[in-house]
């Protein structure tokens, strides 16, 4: 007969999910929860690879689909925030619709955190092709000097 282990999270590991949702490193966070140095060098194998954890966070992402915050939803959120306006009001003059640049950077800066580089931002580009070149098939020879 096979024994059904116990899922839930011990406190440690609570801990450190918390910590790590607050924004700690994993490394940190399991070390602030009481692991010892050797356990948090492998934050992965001894703590995200855990079948508690891995509950835990399975639950968590069935809640969040369930309240309706799904990739469609942050997709939206996302490029809200990159059209960011701010009314900046004046005594003397009438109040004015600017984009809010401080908001768009900021979200730009998280998106690319989470997603890289937008494709077409000429990652991975090494050289344009000419008219010619994609017609033909044919490499030019390009003229290096100035």
């Amino acid at each position: 007969m096979t024994r059904k282990r116990n899922r839930t999270p011990s406190l440690k590991q609570i801990k450190a999910l918390q910590l790590i949702n607050q924004g700690y490193s994993k490394h940190r966070a399991m070390l602030e929860a009481g692991y010892s140095e050797g356990s948090s060098r492998h934050p992965k194998v001894n703590l995200m690879n855990s079948k508690a954890v891995a509950s835990v966070l399975e639950s968590m992402k069935s809640e969040l689909v369930d309240s309706g915050l799904t990739g469609k939803y942050m997709a939206k959120k996302f490029q809200e925030w990159l059209e960011a306006k701010k009314i900046v009001t004046s005594p003397t003059e009438e109040d004015k619709v600017l984009p809010d640049y401080d908001v768009q950077i900021k979200a730009y800066d998280r998106w690319e955190k989470r997603m890289g580089e937008p494709s077409g931002g000429g990652n991975g580009l090494k050289r344009k092709v000419t008219f010619e070149e994609f017609v033909t098939g044919e490499e030019k020879e390009i003229d290096a000097s100035p």
